[in-house]
C-alpha cells in the first residue's frame, strides 16, 4: 500500500508539473544573449566538480546506509524497539535533515562562506557516527539527540548544488547538478552492501552482530 500510494502521488504530481511548470525559454528577441551551448564532458573536466560531488556521496552515505537501511535493525537489536518504535524515532533524522537543509543554505549566506557549514556538518556528522556505533554504551535519549544530528549532518548534500552554481560557468550547472545528484544516488549502491559485508565479518569473527 505505501509503495501504491507514493506511485500515484508521483504520476500526480507528474501530472501537475507538466501542466504548470515552464522552461523559461527566452523570447525570440532575447535569442543572441543566450548562454554558449556546451557538452556534458567539458563540465566534467572541471576537477572541482569531482571533489562537490564526492562531498556530497559523504554527506549522504547516513543517510541511505543507516536511515534508510542498517539502522532500524541494529537499533532493534541493540534496545530491543519494535520495528514501529524505531519507525517513528527515525523521523527525527528526517526531520533533522528537513530543518537542515534550508537553515544551511541561509546560514552559508549570512557567513557569505561555504567553508564553515561544510566544517559543521562534517565535523558533527562523524562524531553522530562514531557514537552511533556505541549504540550499546548509549541511553536510549542519546540515541533520540544523536538520529537528529545525523539527519542534521546529512543536510550538507543540499549546500553542494550550491557551490557548484557559485564555481562552474552556468551553461554548465545542468549537468553538473546532474553528476552531483548522481553522486547522492550512487550512496545506495556504495555504501548499503559495504555496511552489509562488514555486518558479515563482524558477525562471523564475535559470533553476534552486536
Amino acid at each position: 500500500p505505501s509503495l501504491l500510494c507514493i506511485g500515484w502521488v508521483t504520476l500526480i504530481l507528474s501530472v501537475l508539473f507538466w501542466l504548470i511548470l515552464r522552461d523559461g525559454v527566452k523570447p525570440v528577441e532575447e535569442a543572441k544573449s543566450e548562454l554558449p551551448k556546451t557538452r556534458l564532458w567539458d563540465a566534467l573536466k572541471i576537477k572541482q566538480v569531482w571533489w562537490i560531488a564526492l562531498a556530497g556521496f559523504a554527506s549522504w552515505a547516513p543517510v541511505t546506509g543507516i536511515a534508510s537501511l542498517w539502522g532500524v535493525p541494529y537499533l532493534m537489536g541493540v534496545y530491543h524497539w519494535t520495528n514501529q518504535q524505531i519507525g517513528y524515532l527515525y523521523i527525527l533524522f528526517w526531520l533533522g535533515l528537513g530543518i537542515g537543509s534550508p537553515l544551511m543554505g541561509w546560514v552559508s549566506d549570512r557567513l557569505k562562506s561555504r567553508k564553515m557549514p561544510f566544517y559543521l556538518c562534517f565535523g558533527l556528522g562523524f562524531i553522530a557516527c562514531i557514537l552511533f556505533m556505541m549504540a550499546p554504551h548509549m541511553s536510549k535519549a542519546v540515541m533520540v539527540i544523536l538520529l537528529i544530528v545525523l539527519g542534521f549532518s546529512a543536510s550538507l548534500q543540499s549546500l553542494t548544488f550550491g557551490i557548484a552554481k557559485d564555481i562552474v560557468p552556468p551553461q554548465h550547472f545542468v549537468a553538473v547538478s546532474g553528476l552531483i545528484n548522481l553522486a547522492a544516488v550512487a550512496t545506495g549502491i556504495v555504501v548499503q552492501p559495504i555496511m552489509g559485508c562488514l555486518i558479515d565479518w563482524h558477525a562471523k569473527t564475535h559470533g553476534h552482530v552486536g
